[in-house]
This record gives structure tokens, sequence and C-alpha cells, in this order.
């Protein structure tokens, strides 16, 4: 039991070390990751159903800043996101999780890019959420927003829960969970 003990306390210091790292140096970061984060949202949302939608630069703490502008409607939704709360945070919590993991370093690799990319997915799905919730109010007046907009936007807002997920499942695989089962009594 005490040897189970130190490996965790080794996993947890290994991740508040590499998370550390990753987090804490962010204005150099925020050039990087920025610049990728308006990319993503480009690529993926540039037409978003029938409106244009802007990824611009932003200076300040929201530095992304959206516009929405449906087709033939004067009306425009302007909106500033910030790159670190809405994806770096959850990128280099999942990033440093597979960092500390006891698994090869063939694997953690592997891990690292499969996990960078479901990362920049679930950033991209924040993105889309956020979206939902700007384009029925603004098509029409006093609209409501669609379910999915509503419930995404709630449960895709953890920064932690969803990137322990990514985490186990682009990390572990099937007999690290049976080899785990082995080694605990009466399971």
């Amino acid at each position: 039991m005490r040897r189970e003990w130190r490996a965790f306390r080794g996993l947890v210091l290994r991740f508040a070390i590499a998370y550390a790292i990753l987090i804490l140096p962010w204005p150099p970061v925020r050039q990087i990751y920025g610049s990728c984060y308006r990319v993503i949202a480009r690529i993926c949302f540039a037409q978003f159903h029938a409106a244009t939608v802007e990824f611009k630069a932003a200076a300040g703490e929201n530095d992304t800043q959206l516009t929405m502008q449906p087709q033939g409607s004067p009306r425009v939704a302007h909106l500033n996101l910030d790159s670190r709360r809405d994806g770096w945070r959850a990128t280099a919590f999942m990033l440093a999780l597979v960092c500390a993991s006891p698994v090869p370093r063939a694997r953690r690799l592997r891990a690292l890019g499969w996990g960078l990319l479901a990362s920049q997915a679930f950033a991209a799905a924040r993105i889309g959420c956020t979206l939902g919730l700007l384009f029925a109010p603004l098509v029409t007046s006093g609209a409501p927003a669609p379910a999915w907009a509503v419930l995404g936007s709630r449960v895709l807002r953890s920064d932690v829960a969803v990137p322990v997920l990514l985490w186990i499942l682009v990390t572990f695989r099937a007999q690290d969970w049976q080899a785990l089962r082995a080694r605990v009594p009466g399971a």
C-alpha cells in the first residue's frame, strides 16, 4: 500500500510541475496559441448556418474578437473570446496529465499528439456552442438559443472533467485497466 501512495504522490508531483510549466508562461504562449485558436475557429466556423463569422486578434485578456452576421441581415453580433480560458487551460491540463502518466515513453508521445488534437476539437466545440447561443437571437430578436447550444455550453465549460476524459481515452489501453483490476483486492 505504501508503494502505491508513493507512486500516486509522484504522479501528482509530475502533473503539478508539468501543468505549471505549461500554464505559467502565458504572455509568450498567448501569441502562438491565440493564433492557432483563431485558425482552428476560422477553419471550422467561417460559415455557421446562414451567417458569416470572422475571428480576429484583439488586445487584452480577451484576445479574439468574434463577429457574426447573418447573410442578408444588417444585424451584427460582436463577442470577445479568451483563448486561454476557452482553450489553453484545458489543453495544458490534459497535456500535463499525459506527461505525468506512468506509461511507456512511446505511448506517452502518441498520447500527446492525439491529446493535442482532441483538446483542439474540444476548444472548437466550445466555440461552436458559443456561436449557437448567438445565432438564433441574432436572426430572430428574442428567439431562444437551440437546446444543443445551451446544453453543450454548460457541459463543455469544465476545464477538468473533459480533459480528464480525453486523457483516459488517448493514454490508456484495455490491458492497463485489466492490470489495475488484478492489483485491486476484491475487484
